[in-house]
């Protein structure tokens, strides 16, 4: 330790906790093993006296709880090393980095921006998709038209939502909901966001028998984008 203080390694001259920690240990093991040695004139009658095979038995419980103690030491160093640089590896504080606020309605705007960085961090927070009077998210990104649609949706199936799930169109769906994001983008007209879709593994099948069987729409209707 001494010697790489002198010769400046690391560069930055921060020893870690961990390696002066195991360094005193294994200065311990190494003067008791001396004395062992100056007890005993033989290596082999001093491994099988019983002193020694303790001492043994006790540098070896040691040195196991030497590594699992150097182990912690070095992540809580990282940890504290990525909060001094500003980063870490919580969502939300990578939020707060990005001077982001962890509630719905910032989460709805990093969306409407296209900011996949941030929605993904809101996606891995736990975050749920927000709604607006009971229009998922999902939705309006369809009717708005939002940025980079289909890394959005890319997302959303990454971080395990079902874009066939009926509550992707309305938290509270009825008789007058389409019965997914497919058939929700053709009933507004949305066909360049239907087809897509319809390519991420969307169901297609159904929606003609929906437009067969579904009640006249209400005027103006809950789900459109006049509401």
């Amino acid at each position: 330790i001494v010697a790489m203080r002198l010769l400046k390694v690391p560069s930055n001259r921060f020893i870690p906790n961990s390696l002066v920690l195991t360094a005193g240990i294994c200065a311990g093991a190494f003067s008791v093993g001396a004395m062992a040695s100056s007890r005993h004139a033989e290596g082999f009658l001093a491994a099988h006296s019983d002193d020694a095979r303790a001492l043994q038995s006790s540098l070896l419980n040691l040195n196991q709880q030497t590594a699992e103690i150097s182990s912690k030491l070095d992540k809580q160093g990282q940890t504290l090393s990525q909060i001094r640089d500003g980063k870490s590896t919580d969502p939300r504080i990578e939020l707060r980095n990005l001077g982001l606020k962890w509630d719905s309605s910032t989460f709805w705007k990093t969306s409407e921006t296209g900011d996949l960085r941030a929605m993904e961090l809101f996606l891995q927070s736990g975050m749920p998709l927000p709604d607006n009077k009971g229009l998922a998210l999902p939705f309006m990104m369809i009717n708005w038209e939002y940025p980079k649609l289909k890394e959005q949706f890319l997302l959303l199936q990454k971080y395990g939502y079902d874009l066939n799930d009926q509550k992707m169109v309305t938290s509270k769906p009825d008789k007058f909901t389409p019965p997914n994001l497919y058939s929700a983008a053709k009933d507004e007209g949305k066909e360049s966001a239907a087809e897509l879709l319809k390519s991420l593994g969307v169901d297609s099948k159904g929606h003609d028998r929906w437009v067969k069987t579904k009640p006249p729409k209400p005027a103006p209707s809950y789900y459109s984008i006049g509401v």
